[in-house]
């Protein structure tokens, strides 16, 4: 109970905080403080919505109902964020709109314009509205005059616009789409002075974009289009050539039509916008904004369109192929205007005021429809009345204004008329090689041009017989038919010719007759096989339908020649390709009988087949490498070979058959698919490993060969090492098997070191590989193929990409090692017991990152990658110089064995005196000898000992810290002079002020 007296006393002290009047409230909000102020506020919704809600909502007790869903549809947001850049929206700037936003913070409410207390300007508004301040307030950026801002303008007078341009307006007063309904009547929204408001086309709440809304006095809501327009954005659709339909732009603008030439039904809000300022691509206007309220983006495309002033040119198509235009149209090339982006000639044919429909070209932009004289054929003749350009001239844009009248033959029906045979008219032109005037004399006596235009535009078909032709002709409209052809009968060679219909394909066996009246010869034995007429008569026929233009037809004399037949002698012996090496006799079937042109399988009664590479293909012997294809079933054959009995076409028609679909030549090279992705040659011998395994991979008995593409150049094929060096290509392998050399059968680590323990065969830096470990402190048995691939990849050193389940790059031999981003680097991905560089954990002790070689050898002895551990791995025990004033010996027991030149000048300098290193000194001493003058006294390597090699080019990392007990102040330079970095000049220095040299000792080098 006190909980909820302590929320009503808030709610209470809220009122008086937001209301300038909380000591009296407007009706109807004049019940108890209470009915509002209490605990009852819906739990989902914001401290001021819940309570407006409790009686605003559907089922609340006000007249003035809203549910959620009429947020985005019907009625202005009273949720959500007051920034809202697509809406032009923004924190109110009011003191009455600011005052209230202390409450609500960023978010909408409905007390962000409402004051539930006042209603001192009407519907409880928080300031007069009278003019759009309130709405102005919040979308101020949209108060602009004109629409170079992106927005339509407002507080410009509507009467002072229409009496400066009145083409361009309806009249004086806007039209309503729905004179019964007063809502949509957009001239009653007007300022009082007459001026345009965001109102005058907006309304607030109850606005579902339609003007059909408000029937018998009363309005009949839809769900609305979230736009909260008066009236409709869009207006019903028409046919072409119809007028448009009302929509929101045209109940004041006139003068444009919708661009519906063809019935697209795009009408102005499609290419315009009231508000297109801003663009989420572009939300700093830095591309500028588009004129004419064009928008950024047409309706449901993702692409930005421009149409701005660039230069001085409008950009219905630019440069960048995102002019308006092209937002959703491609001009087609074929018009040689289209490649111009020069506004100017766009509008040649297309302009937004065009009487078809805007942007429509027409016939009439440029001349008469039709034109009244044929000004350019036949001056001072009437031009033909028709309105169909194509009867006589080629509409094609292509040849569209190219200055030439277009009245050829061809130009209308091309040569011959290629229109589809039967829709609706027959065609059979394509079988009839002659000109016009072969059988249209009548119109065209030269068979190129009209000569007759009379009978050209009668609308009858003009079918004439002309010079060396002869026909009768009887017109049927499903086309007609011609009989007693001089064509047809060969001059008379053949009798009783049939007539024929046009459209029909006659063919030669219209005249020859077919498989069953042809019985010369073996004429019928080769039809029933599938040979045409081209095969053996090429001089005559060019195909079973057509003859050869000006061609041997009709010479009184049969030649024989064809593409498939080489020779017919005096006896009618063929030389084929048909029938192989066999030369049958036309006419003698024994001449030809199966078995007679090559051989079979075993099991059809014949030898295999041993041409090219048959054999490797049917072999089942050990050395077979090839699919081993049953040599007792035809469907062997049929795995390449078009087959399907002896009198299918395909067969003995001098062709050697090959499945289509596996892309094969009969030249004998192609790709052969699915086998072989790649070319090959059927008689080259056996294919290359290369042919199957790089590129587009071989796929033989459904199984995929393995990517080998890098081998050659990232591979051992990098170091000559082709795949015969490996691989014995007379095993079998195809399913699994290796295909390895004998030498090769044996372990994988094994088969590398047959070549990386051969000095004559592998370089030095290859020679005597270690193996890794595969367990810490064991024997040296990882699989060299753990991280290589003998076939390389796009690593160095044939890494592998994928070791452990983790991508790794290895493509610099410095610092390629170790990733400090990921830890998943090559020496990271395995390791979890390493001092450094363990897989997943970032490395914090400042080991070296690069020069990883240096220390962990591939060819270390026991094991590859050990580390050296030594302290003379990396330098000298102690480093030795390359210049003394007397000789110094070295290297030997007692004479510092370990000791070895320094890899930089200067760098050995006084190492080698008794008194700094002792002479007896061993690496396996470890820091003893080096802390007193590199560590200040301390053991360990950090944090002066860095690791970082080589030594010469990190000099700078060499540091002198003398003990301090053999200083006699720990504030006294006792190292002085020196100049210790990797670029030159760099130069050691002297010791004083220590136990050891009081005053300054000699420089530490004589070299530096």
């Amino acid at each position: 109970m006190m909980k909820r007296l302590i929320l009503i006393a808030l709610y209470i002290g809220m009122l008086g905080i937001i209301s300038n009047n909380a000591g009296a409230v407007d009706a109807p909000h004049v019940s108890s403080c209470i009915t509002c102020h209490n605990s009852t506020a819906p739990p989902d919704s914001n401290l001021f919505n819940g309570t407006c809600l409790n009686c605003h909502s559907a089922t609340g007790s006000s007249v003035y109902k809203f549910s959620d869903a009429d947020q985005a549809n019907t009625s202005h947001r009273w949720g959500g964020s007051i920034v809202n850049p697509g809406a032009g929206a923004q924190p109110p700037s009011a003191g009455a709109m600011v005052q209230v936003q202390g409450y609500t913070g960023t978010q909408l409410s409905c007390a962000n314009c409402h004051n539930p207390h006042l209603n001192t300007n009407k519907r409880f508004l928080r300031i007069a509205n009278y003019a759009d301040q309130m709405c102005l307030d919040c979308h101020r950026s949209r108060a602009a005059t004109t629409a170079a801002t992106g927005t339509h303008p407002v507080f410009i007078g509507y009467s002072a616009a229409v009496k400066a341009s009145p083409a361009n307006f309806v009249g004086m007063t806007p039209v309503n789409a729905n004179p019964a309904n007063p809502t949509s009547d957009l001239g009653s929204r007007f300022s009082a002075d007459g001026k345009i408001l965001c109102s005058t086309c907006h309304g607030v709440h109850s606005a579902d974009s339609r003007s059909s809304n408000y029937v018998n006095g009363f309005k009949n809501l839809s769900s609305g289009d979230g736009n909260l327009l008066r009236t409709n954005p869009r207006g019903a659709k028409v046919d072409p050539g119809a007028p448009d339909s009302i929509n929101i732009c045209t109940n004041c603008h006139t003068g444009k039509m919708n661009h519906n030439g063809k019935g697209q039904d795009i009408q102005c809000l499609d290419c315009h916008g009231a508000h297109v300022e801003y663009d989420p691509k572009d939300p700093t206007a830095a591309q500028g904004r588009n004129i004419k309220l064009i928008r950024r983006y047409m309706p449901g495309s993702t692409s930005q369109v421009f149409f701005r002033y660039t230069g001085s040119r409008l950009e219905y198509k630019n440069g960048s192929g995102n002019g308006v235009c092209e937002g959703c149209h491609t001009p087609p090339a074929s018009v040689p205007e289209h490649a111009s982006t020069d506004p100017k000639v766009c509008n040649k044919c297309h302009a937004h005021n065009s009487p078809r429909a805007s942007f429509t070209a027409s016939c009439d932009s440029c001349h008469g429809y039709p034109p009244t004289v044929t000004q350019w054929f036949n001056p001072g003749n009437t031009h033909s009345s028709s309105t169909d350009c194509s009867k006589c001239h080629n509409t094609s844009p292509s040849v569209h204004m190219n200055n030439v009248l277009d009245l050829r033959c061809d130009g209308c029906h091309g040569f011959p008329p290629n229109y589809p045979n039967g829709s609706p008219k027959a065609n059979s032109h394509g079988s009839h090689n002659f000109s016009c005037d072969k059988c249209h004399f009548g119109t065209t006596s030269t068979g190129t041009t009209v000569t007759n235009t009379a009978n050209h535009e009668n609308g009858v078909y003009d079918v004439t017989a002309g010079p060396g032709a002869s026909f009768t002709y009887q017109y049927l409209s499903t086309g007609g038919t011609c009989s007693n052809i001089n064509c047809h009968s060969g001059s008379g060679i053949l009798s009783n010719a049939a007539p024929v219909s046009w459209g029909t394909a006659l063919g030669c066996i219209g005249c020859h007759g077919d498989s069953s009246t042809l019985a010369s010869g073996s004429h019928a034995k080769h039809l029933q096989k599938g040979a045409g007429c081209a095969d053996c008569h090429s001089a005559t026929a060019q195909s079973n339908t057509t003859l050869v233009a000006n061609g041997a037809h009709m010479d009184s004399a049969v030649e024989v020649s064809g593409s498939r037949l080489a020779v017919m002698s005096s006896n009618k012996t063929c030389t084929t390709a048909c029938h192989l090496a066999a030369t049958p006799q036309w006419g003698v079937a024994s001449t030809g009988a199966c078995g007679t042109c090559h051989a079979t399988l075993p099991s059809s009664g014949s030898a295999l087949i041993a041409s090219g590479a048959h054999f490797a293909h049917f072999s089942s012997s050990a050395t077979s490498y090839g699919p081993m294809l049953t040599q007792t079933s035809v469907t062997s054959c049929q795995a390449c070979h078009s087959y399907s009995g002896d009198l299918s076409a395909a067969h003995a028609n001098g062709l050697v058959d090959i499945n289509t679909g596996l892309g094969y030549l009969s030249s004998g090279t192609g790709s052969c698919t699915p086998c072989h992705q790649q070319r090959v040659s059927w008689t080259s011998g056996a294919v290359t490993c290369e042919s199957c395994h790089t590129g587009a991979l071989s796929v033989i008995n459904g199984k995929t060969a393995q990517d080998k593409g890098l081998a050659a150049t990232s591979g051992h094929g990098a170091a000559g090492k082709g795949c015969l060096s490996c691989h014995d290509r007379n095993q079998r392998h195809i399913g699994g098997a290796g295909r390895l050399i004998a030498p090769l059968t044996v372990s994988p680590n094994a088969q590398c070191s047959y070549c990386h323990n051969d000095a004559a065969v592998v370089q030095e830096n290859h020679l005597n590989m270690a193996s890794h470990v595969t367990v810490k402190g064991g024997d040296a048995t990882m699989a060299c193929t753990t991280c290589h691939d003998p076939h390389g990849t796009s690593n160095l050193s044939q890494i592998r990409t994928v070791i452990n389940g983790k991508s790794i790059t290895y493509t610099d031999a410095g610092t390629g090692f170790v990733d400090l981003t990921t830890n998943m680097g090559l020496c990271q991905v395995c390791h979890t017991k390493t001092a450094h560089y363990q897989a997943g954990v970032p490395e914090s002790g400042g080991h070296p990152t690069t020069g990883c070689l240096t220390c962990h050898k591939h060819d270390a002895t026991r094991a590859a990658f050990v580390p050296l551990g030594t302290c003379d791995a990396c330098h000298g025990y102690p480093p030795a110089p390359k210049r003394t004033a007397s000789a110094v010996l070295f290297g030997r027991m007692n004479n510092w064995s370990s000791a070895r030149f320094e890899d930089y000048s200067g760098g050995g300098g006084a190492h080698l005196v008794a008194a700094h290193i002792s002479p007896f000194a061993k690496a396996s001493e470890g820091w003893t000898n080096c802390t007193v003058c590199h560590n200040a006294g301390a053991t360990g390597s950090t944090p002066y000992h860095k690791m970082t090699t080589p030594v010469k080019d990190h000099i700078d990392n060499v540091t002198v810290l003398v003990d301090n007990s053999l200083r006699f102040a720990d504030s006294f330079t006792v190292y002085t002079g020196a100049k210790l970095t990797n670029a030159e000049p760099n130069a050691t220095g002297s010791c004083f002020n220590i136990a050891c040299h009081m005053s300054p000792s000699v420089r530490w080098s004589s070299e530096r």
